[in-house]
């Protein structure tokens, strides 16, 4: 590779398109602009000039790390979700679109406490926290390596006053009730990993992917502790798999609640809400 920004930005993406990288293009230009501490829209502007080679090479260190499938996002070291940017790293979930479902069927609810089961770096307790103003939440998790990530992310968004944090095995910690309860629970049966992204299995924490009881074991968990956590009359809305629909909605169902399901974008099941 020669310093022009052009040239670089070619072999890159050259080798992440034979690395069989879904999208060696747009993950060349993100991991370029961040060598060079500039956006993406700025980098158009830049195609004919030079770089230092203290950013070429960190620039191909990048590029290295995503060949191996590192996801992009630990490679910034952020992800942008419902519009904002949040750290994370290789202790937490790296978050997806399609668990914004969530937050959409979150806000049509009123609420005023809120509790996060499986916060992982905190993304969805912050961005409703942040939707609401006036509301108050509770991060949960069992991992403290993620319950560092969460912290960090709320300290960023200035919500220490705002949601606690709390190292505990789904709702055992947990000592209130809330109008809202979310989770993105693990559910990936681990026997059938083969049909998810590498990427994901490799650089991903297990304890946030995988569940025993062929991917629904967190969500029978929760189902049994769920009445000590939620009020009469609050919801709880927690990320499924495409296919598990049927299967989680009875396990809330022999537990005494009532489901719905609910699809995302591109029309998979993607929420289930758990009422009394």
């Amino acid at each position: 590779m020669n310093n022009s920004i052009n040239i670089l930005l070619k072999e890159a993406i050259c080798r992440l398109r034979n690395s069989g990288i879904k999208d060696p293009v747009g993950d060349s230009r993100k991991l370029l602009a961040h060598a060079l501490r500039i956006s993406k829209k700025d980098l158009i502007m830049m195609n004919q000039a030079s770089i230092t080679e203290e950013i070429k090479a960190n620039f191909i260190s990048f590029i290295e790390l995503r060949e191996d499938l590192k996801p992009v996002s630990q490679i910034l070291g952020f992800r942008s979700f419902w519009g904002r940017d949040f750290y994370i790293d290789e202790n937490v979930l790296d978050p997806r679109p399609e668990t914004e479902t969530i937050i959409n069927h979150a806000l049509k609810r009123e609420f005023n406490k809120v509790l996060d089961l499986g916060t992982g770096s905190g993304i969805i307790i912050i961005t409703l926290l942040l939707e609401r103003q006036s509301s108050l939440g509770q991060a949960v998790d069992i991992s403290n390596s993620a319950l560092s990530v969460a912290a960090k992310n709320i300290k960023k968004f200035n919500l220490d006053d705002r949601v606690s944090v709390i190292s505990s095995n789904w709702c055992e910690g947990v000592h209130e009730k809330f109008d809202l309860v979310v989770a993105n629970p693990p559910y990936i049966d681990r026997s059938r990993n083969e049909l998810y992204d590498q990427s994901i299995i490799s650089w991903e924490p297990e304890i946030a992917l995988f569940s025993n009881k062929h991917g629904f074991g967190a969500y029978l968990a929760i189902a049994q502790q769920l009445r000590l956590v939620l009020k009469d009359t609050g919801v709880a809305i927690f990320e499924i798999g495409y296919d598990q629909a049927l299967k989680v909605s009875r396990i809330f169902q022999n537990e005494g609640f009532q489901t719905s399901v609910f699809k995302d974008l591109s029309n998979k099941d993607r929420v289930i809400e758990v009422t009394f």
